[in-house]
C-alpha cells in the first residue's frame, strides 16, 4: 500500500469533533414538538459525514467530513427511557409443571 504524506490543515479537515456537532436544521424548527422529533427521529441526529460533490440532502447539511468515498455517517441520541422506580418481584404462589419435572 502506497504511503501519502498529507498536511496538518489536511488533516484538519478529516477530523470531526463531538462538541462541534450541531442537530439537523429540521430538528431545530421550534413548531415541531420534541416528543414528534423522539418519534420521528431520535433527540438529535448528529451529521458527522456527509456526502461530497453537489448533492444536497438534510443530512449531509453541517457534517464537518465531506466526501469519504460515497459513505456518510450520523450519530443518533435517543431519549432516556424511564424506569420504574421499583420494579415489582412476581412469585407463583404454586410450582409450575416444568419446575415439577426438572425437580424428579
Amino acid at each position: 500500500m502506497k504511503t501519502i504524506e498529507i498536511t496538518p490543515d489536511e488533516m484538519q479537515s478529516r477530523i470531526s469533533r463531538y462538541r462541534a456537532l450541531e442537530p439537523l436544521p429540521i430538528q431545530q424548527d421550534p413548531e415541531i414538538p420534541q416528543e414528534a422529533n423522539d418519534v420521528v427521529y431520535a433527540r438529535k441526529l448528529l451529521s458527522v459525514i456527509g456526502l461530497g460533490g453537489e448533492v444536497d440532502t438534510p443530512i449531509n447539511t453541517g457534517a464537518p467530513i465531506v466526501d469519504a468515498a460515497g459513505m456518510t455517517m450520523t450519530l443518533a441520541s435517543a431519549r432516556r427511557a424511564r424506569a420504574p422506580r421499583c420494579t415489582p418481584i412476581y412469585r407463583p404462589t404454586r410450582p409450575s409443571p416444568c419446575s415439577r419435572a426438572a425437580s424428579r
